[in-house]
């Protein structure tokens, strides 16, 4: 079965929104939120994602982890319509950010003519 290739930026599991590649340990590790499956292989290889510093060893290692997810059928992504926030703004309207867990921020909004 050939993976193909993503660019991690975020994960999102039916709002289980994190801009890191950690939330799988809280995810998917013994007991993890989906209690049920549970491997020492992959056990293993979400404790070393949290104590690798080396950003390219970590990526493909996370890419092993969602390898490992699909192949054994643990976690199959879905697209959910519905699921995603969309926000819209005028171009006049500066300083609107989008912040972590996808809450808008709107501390420094003004209104440009």
């Amino acid at each position: 079965m050939k993976i193909k290739q993503v660019k991690m930026l975020s994960m999102d599991m039916m709002t289980w929104s994190w801009y890191d590649p950690d939330i799988l340990y809280a995810l998917w590790h013994s007991p993890g939120a989906y209690r049920g499956y549970t491997t020492p292989g992959l056990d293993a290889m979400l404790e070393k994602t949290r104590v690798l510093s080396n950003k390219d060893e970590r990526k493909a290692l996370v890419q092993d982890v969602f390898k490992h997810l699909l192949e054994n059928g643990v976690h199959i992504p879905l697209y959910t319509p519905g699921w995603e926030w969309v926000f819209a703004v005028r171009p006049e309207v500066k300083g609107f950010i989008v912040a972590p867990f996808v809450y808008p921020t709107f501390n420094d909004v003004r209104i440009e003519n």
